[in-house]
């Protein structure tokens, strides 16, 4: 995604931010004109912006027809979450926090437990695992997991403001902590897998009973 227009990424994050909050719902038309209106910028940074969604998987670019916010999908849960647990159990090797990043993680994992609506929750936690591998310089692999999370973040929300749950993984980010502490790299690894597998956990059966409902 090329960043240079200050406008097209401020765009970007406005309407990102409208998906993961449910202003703008699956389905939901995006018309950059009417967009441009509202935001009072021209219809082309707007356009550009939404190509981007369209290939990062917010949005869906329709021939003839325009953009549409894309629908939640278990196939898409299934595709995401590994690459995440994968890629950032492969930064935390790359870069093990250190002791001061160590008791920033608790500080951090206070805060998420804290967390009193789906959007903290899903921020909080966020943060929590940006301090885990911090200090992992490795470009590529961080800009691909900042959009993966993205993308999975939209998926917890939603969860959250459907059902009214509020799953959290506080103890798993406590082992991930313990294990760094101890110096075992490799326990520390396969407990922030075990973090990441709980999303699918509750998010496919979620979509499952979605998918049978609106079959009815």
């Amino acid at each position: 995604m090329n960043l240079a227009s200050p406008i097209r990424f401020s765009v970007r994050q406005t309407l990102l931010e409208k998906i993961r909050t449910g202003d703008l719902a699956e389905g939901d038309v995006v018309s950059p004109p009417a967009l441009a209106a509202t935001l009072g910028v021209s219809a082309t940074p707007v356009r550009e912006a939404l190509l981007d969604l369209a290939q990062e998987g917010f949005v869906d670019n329709v021939a003839r027809r325009g953009f549409f916010v894309r629908a939640l999908h278990a196939e898409e849960v299934e595709e995401i979450y590994p690459l995440i647990w994968t890629i950032e159990g492969m930064a935390l090797r790359d870069a093990p926090p250190h002791q001061a990043d160590l008791v920033a993680l608790d500080a951090l994992n206070e805060a998420f437990e804290a967390a009193s609506d789906p959007l903290a929750c899903v921020d909080a936690d966020r943060a929590w695992h940006a301090r885990l591998i911090g200090r992992c310089r490795k470009h590529a692999w961080i800009t691909l997991l900042a959009t993966l999370k993205e993308r999975a973040s939209r998926y917890e929300a939603e969860y959250m403001r459907a059902s009214g749950a509020m799953p959290q993984s506080v103890s798993h980010h406590r082992l991930i902590a313990q294990a760094l502490r101890a110096g075992d790299l490799d326990a520390a690894v396969t407990a922030l897998h075990a973090n990441w597998q709980v999303g699918p956990q509750f998010l496919l059966p979620w979509i499952a009973g979605r998918s049978r409902g609106a079959a009815r």
